[in-house]
């Protein structure tokens, strides 16, 4: 539940983080506003999770730690997150040709999204950008 706020020690994320990687059946992951920096530095991939939400504002730190996670995931569809705008640019790096369907950027504040365009999400068919506070709208070239 999004409201329900664990107090887990870092050794107890990394501990869940490893017990999900190695879980065949878990599709969705929901962290709702917790802090999650030591989650990713046990969970460095997963063969299940189709979907992964986090409320919590997720520092540059701990997206860098998320990037081996998002490069092992392959049936990873939905990614919720709350970004600023140097993360953002990770993720999508990140990202660039996977098989992602949904990105949610939710009370982000990702300011320029220039970066979304300059990668390749051949699957993507929703991006949601609701309470992003977008400061920079790149002009976009549409080709048909």
């Amino acid at each position: 539940h999004p409201e329900l706020s664990l107090a887990l020690s870092d050794v107890a994320w990394r501990l869940l983080g490893k017990y999900i990687s190695t879980n065949d059946h878990m599709a969705i992951l929901s962290t709702g506003r917790n802090s999650i920096d030591a989650l990713f530095e046990g969970l460095r991939g997963s063969r299940s999770l189709t979907r992964l939400e986090s409320e919590s504002r997720l520092s540059v730190q701990t997206v860098q730690s998320m990037l081996p996670f998002l490069m092992n995931a392959p049936k990873l569809k939905d990614l919720w997150l709350n970004l600023g705008s140097e993360s953002l640019r990770l993720i999508v790096h990140t990202l660039n040709g996977s098989s992602i369907e949904v990105l949610a950027l939710r009370d982000s504040d990702i300011g320029d999204v220039s970066a979304i365009g300059s990668c390749n999400l051949p699957n993507l068919k929703c991006l949601r950008l609701s309470t992003s506070r977008i400061t920079s709208v790149p002009r976009m070239v549409f080709l048909s």
